[in-house]
């Protein structure tokens, strides 16, 4: 059973986004497993303050990071694309519109202390067959040929399409489909990553 989740996405490409990953991944691993009872906030903090430590870092990053606690899950959003989930009721983003969801961006100079001000944890609950859809802005931002993004609408019309039934994998599978039909024969502008979770079958 996982314990916790980190998705996050540099900005740029090349030798200095690869560094940065390098640096951050292994602060938010530690930090995140030394103590369960730390604050989500808290450790992205933690790395915010590294990264502004070490100086003349020139990308950003965004990020979401969860924990299961039983059937809730704490969340944080620093910059990222909001969650999706996907109940017997309903598809929506995690946070109620109107809600604030966004903390600043990780590592952006100027950024870290507005992110400790105003950034806050959600919590929310799962339930057998629940799934989230996390993924990197490249999903919802590809352009068809006419110029129309696949968007959070593209998004959750295949999530509402889906039967309770379909596993994890099977909806990643119908995710990437649509995505690449959407697409057609233009390349990938950006990096692209898309996690899929469900809640098992007699899950708790």
């Amino acid at each position: 059973m996982i314990t916790g989740l980190v998705l996050f996405d540099v900005s740029g490409h090349g030798v200095s986004s690869g560094l940065i990953t390098t640096l951050v991944r292994p602060i938010l691993y530690r930090t995140f497993t030394a103590d369960p009872s730390v604050a989500l906030k808290d450790i992205i903090t933690t790395a915010n303050r590294i990264i502004k430590a070490k100086g003349d870092v020139d990308n950003y990053l965004t990020c979401v990071m969860l924990r299961f606690a039983g059937t809730e899950v704490h969340y944080i959003n620093a910059g990222h694309p909001d969650i999706i989930k996907k109940d017997i009721t309903s598809v929506a983003p995690v946070i109620p519109s109107g809600m604030p969801v966004q903390g600043a961006f990780m590592g952006y100079e100027g950024m870290i202390e507005f992110f400790e001000e105003s950034s806050r944890e959600h919590r929310f609950a799962m339930k057998r067959n629940d799934v989230l859809v996390l993924f990197t802005d490249c999903l919802a931002e590809t352009k068809s040929s006419d110029g129309s993004e696949f968007g959070i609408s593209g998004i959750s019309r295949v999530l509402s399409d889906a039967p309770q039934t379909v596993t994890a994998s099977e909806l990643l599978g119908c995710i990437v489909a649509a995505h690449t039909a959407h697409r057609g024969s233009a390349p990938l502008t950006d990096d692209l990553t898309i996690l899929v979770i469900k809640v098992r079958e007699g899950a708790e």
